[in-house]
């Protein structure tokens, strides 16, 4: 398995904030992840990955995808800062638990379908 990178964005100071047009109305509600790193699965995408369906509010999931690189854009910025940009289009996707839950840890549905699997 490759490395995984954290992507989190460095959260920004008062006097960092000040310059910028649009801002967080505080500290505490910046982003904490740039826009576009979220993935949201819509009906059609979740019948057909049945791994998406158990998923819970705060489960961890390991992604493997297959993508094309549909857009590279370098530019220069007033005041000589370069702006970098990559695209990436995901066409195939896979979804699953990082680490299978405890039956302990498990509600009553997810342990009977966790058996139902293994018989």
């Amino acid at each position: 398995m490759t490395e995984l990178i954290d992507v989190k964005l460095k959260k920004k100071t008062k006097e960092e904030l000040k310059g910028e047009p649009c801002t967080a109305p505080s500290l505490n509600d910046q982003e904490k992840w740039p826009y576009g790193l979220k993935l949201t699965f819509e009906k059609d995408q979740i019948d057909k990955m049945a791994s998406l369906k158990g998923l819970n509010f705060g489960d961890k999931v390991l992604i493997q995808a297959e993508a094309s690189v549909i857009e590279v854009s370098i530019s220069e910025r007033q005041g000589g800062d370069e702006h970098h940009t990559v695209g990436i289009q995901i066409e195939k996707i896979s979804v699953e638990l990082a680490k299978p839950k405890k039956p302990e840890n498990m509600t009553m549905k997810e342990f009977r379908a966790m058996r139902e699997k293994k018989e």
